[in-house]
């Protein structure tokens, strides 16, 4: 179908390949929000299988105590607690033994990494510039954990001395006239050049800081994904060579006229990448372990009281009913989580209606700050245009969570309260008729010998016959199942008087209705659910790492791509830019005639044309195409926030020289709102709290 609307000869090969891009994305967006829901309901199940087995272990060994004893096994306090004692230290040590072998290990997971690093670097071959640069790396280079690698002498980037920084990653001619002249200046008494001295004395720490920022910030956000996949790879390398090495280059290193062996620092950067991605992945395995421990640790007490309620010989209907109830209770909670999980997804989905990728994202935040003449905003955009991404998004997935998560907690709740009426109908019939006639449906381990007392089983089958019998559809149908699949593991314990024993239990269950406990349990799973999924919608949304070449703006397009493109480019001032001997900020928009019409460096050391300049470093924002009137009207937009937003950006931007044509000045400063420097520690707070994930959007 798609070769057959696209035969006409007015469809370019450009415009085919649009068009299938522009077709492919929603489905990738799709299939990528229901991928990740599927991945917390598969570990929501996973967790509930280990708790299963834990159940189904300690409820055997009741049963078959029952089975031996004819219903009349009991023993003493102390007999009781040293019987389970004895138990739960060898289904710990089995439990732990399994855990580890489960557990990848360093090796185990430098292999994986290796894998999907290497398939990146294949796919990112094609967008050349400093990417081309990379190479596939063994796992020989990472396969080693942190100690025997400092053992070995193959030490991380982060770790070298600034001599074998020297060494390896600066060519000597110039390293060596930069100590040269470095040794004279501090041999000169009362010298002027101070401050160029103080930064020649500091460039490697310096870099060596930069580097490991990048570094930790991207094993930070593997760490919080827990696990790499290959996009996740691709991110982290082009982070790599598209922020923290042109940093480098752009604020360090043209200052002092100083020149990098580029192969070998974007291989040792390649090299730590992996390392740092490895490091998050082992402390990611640890932090499972944990977990796993502390669930078994948490649901111990549970298990406990269950088995020497049992056991003891001074407990009977009301104690056990109570303790069948709480049980009941806890595996309704799990029914209670999932359904939380659902509508924190229907929310997520809601929102990335809204904003389904990040060209929409990176122009709604554009429309937000810049159009809307929001200097505050504008000022965070500058600094962080990632965090104030994540602002916006975080904002906007909090306005339409309200209504959406009012609504739905309500309903859920009700629903909820009708289950629990309904297991309460269940007990008081299950004890009025009798179940005399019900098939036994073996749901224990072991099946005990037939004797005077009804047992917990035939009320189990009763409510298990319930629910295949009764109505097919509807919200009772779907209590039914639900109380029927979340029938809690339990020792096939005898009821001596089955309407005491009903009557209890449904007062327990009365009582958990009547109390607040449900609501609160679905706000706080709510709300916790709700981060979670905000924080995955965010990083499906915050798109392409790589900046504009001519002034730092951020690529916008969506999904895997060779080429890259934005559609609001800003003076390069806003980053920081400014001429190398005046200090004066540079207002060269990139559609301007004085940007397309100049000559620039190349990394080769010669200058050439725009196009020409842009073919040989940055071969993958070509062709470097915009449309003239959008960029007309964003020069407007972005001299009025110069005005306005100037004072707190020369001081972020120190040493840059304070410049402001007269003509905007008159046209747009906004007196009583133009931001001042005190404006410039707010926007730094609220980005340190959006790095942190502490940012808290305002009610409104």
């Amino acid at each position: 179908l798609f070769r057959d609307r696209t035969a006409d000869p007015r469809f370019s090969a450009a415009a085919k390949e649009e068009a299938r891009q522009q077709m492919r994305t929603p489905i990738e967006w799709a299939f990528e929000n229901h991928l990740y829901t599927w991945k917390l309901h598969l570990k929501k199940a996973s967790d509930e299988r280990a708790m299963h087995a834990l159940w189904s272990h300690f409820t055997g060994v009741l049963n078959r105590h029952l089975a031996q004893q004819g219903h009349r096994f009991t023993m003493s306090d102390e007999d009781a607690q040293t019987l389970f004692e004895t138990e739960w230290r060898a289904y710990e040590a089995a439990f732990v033994t399994r855990l580890r072998s489960l557990t990848k290990d360093w090796c185990n997971l430098a292999h994986e990494v290796t894998m999907l690093f290497n398939h990146a670097v294949a796919k990112l071959h094609h967008e050349v510039g400093t990417l081309a640069l990379l190479k596939e790396i063994g796992s020989q280079q990472v396969g080693m954990p942190p100690d025997q690698r400092r053992d070995a002498g193959m030490l991380c980037i982060t770790e070298q001395t600034d001599e074998e920084w020297e060494e390896q990653y600066f060519h000597l001619g110039w390293w060596s006239d930069v100590k040269r002249k470095t040794f004279a200046l501090f041999q000169t008494e009362g010298g002027a050049d101070t401050g160029r001295n103080r930064s020649l004395r500091n460039l490697i720490p310096r870099m060596r800081q930069a580097v490991s920022a990048g570094l930790q910030s991207y094993g930070t956000e593997v760490r919080q994904r827990g696990a790499l996949d290959e996009a996740t790879a691709a991110d982290g390398l082009r982070h790599i060579t598209g922020v923290v090495f042109q940093d480098i280059e752009a604020r360090l290193l043209q200052e002092l006229s100083v020149t990098l062996k580029r192969p070998q620092v974007l291989h040792a950067l390649h090299v730590g990448l992996r390392l740092a991605c490895v490091e998050a992945l082992v402390a990611v395995e640890a932090d499972k372990q944990a977990k796993a421990m502390a669930d078994l640790l948490a649901e111990k007490t549970r298990v406990e009281e269950h088995f020497l309620l049992i056991v003891k010989d001074n407990k009977g209907d009301v104690e056990r009913a109570t303790n069948f109830a709480t049980l009941y209770h806890h595996m309704l909670n799990g029914w209670m989580d999932h359904e939380v999980m659902r509508l924190a997804a229907d929310v997520r989905n809601q929102v990335l209606q809204e904003m389904p990728n990040p060209q929409k994202s990176s122009d709604r935040a554009f429309q937000q700050s810049f159009t809307a003449k929001n200097w505050q905003d504008i000022l965070e955009y500058v600094l962080d245009e990632n965090a104030y991404l994540e602002k916006i998004f975080l904002l906007l997935f909090h306005q339409r969570k309200r209504p959406l998560v009012g609504a739905g907690r309500s309903r859920l709740e009700k629903r909820v309260r009708a289950t629990y009426c309904v297991l309460q109908d269940l007990a008081r019939q299950w004890a009025r008729e009798g179940t005399g006639d019900l098939p036994k449906l073996e749901l224990d381990v072991t099946k005990p010998p037939a004797g005077e007392h009804r047992s917990v089983r035939e009320f189990k089958d009763f409510v298990v016959l319930h629910a295949e019998r009764g109505p097919s559809g509807g919200e009772s149908a779907e209590s039914h199942r639900q109380l029927a699949d979340r029938l809690p593991q339990t020792a096939n314990f005898p009821i001596s008087d089955p309407k005491l024993f009903a009557d209890t239990f449904q007062a327990r269950v009365g009582d958990i209705i009547d109390s607040s406990e449900i609501g609160a349990r679905l706000q706080e799973k709510l709300s916790k659910a709700l981060r979670e999924q905000s924080m995955q919608a965010w990083q499906s949304i915050r798109g392409c790492s790589e900046r504009c070449p001519l002034c730092g703006s951020k690529c916008d397009i969506v999904g895997e791509h060779s080429r890259h493109h934005c559609s609001h480019h800003l003076f390069p001032a806003f980053h920081g830019w400014m001429d190398r001997d005046t200090g004066l900020p540079s207002f060269n928009h990139c559609s301007g005639a004085e940007t397309h019409e100049g000559t620039y460096e190349c990394k080769d050391g010669v200058w050439r044309k725009l196009e020409e300049y842009l073919h040989q470093d940055h071969s993958a924002w070509m062709p470097f195409n915009l449309d003239v009137v959008a960029a007309e009207r964003d020069v407007k937009l972005l001299q009025a926030a110069w005005v306005n937003c100037r004072e707190p950006l020369l001081e972020y931007f120190a040493p840059m020289t304070d410049c402001c044509p007269e003509e905007w000045r008159h046209a747009y400063y906004d007196e009583g709102a133009a931001l001042t420097r005190n404006n410039l520690q707010v926007a730094k707070d609220t980005i340190r709290r959006l790095r942190d994930r502490t940012w808290i959007p305002p009610e409104m």
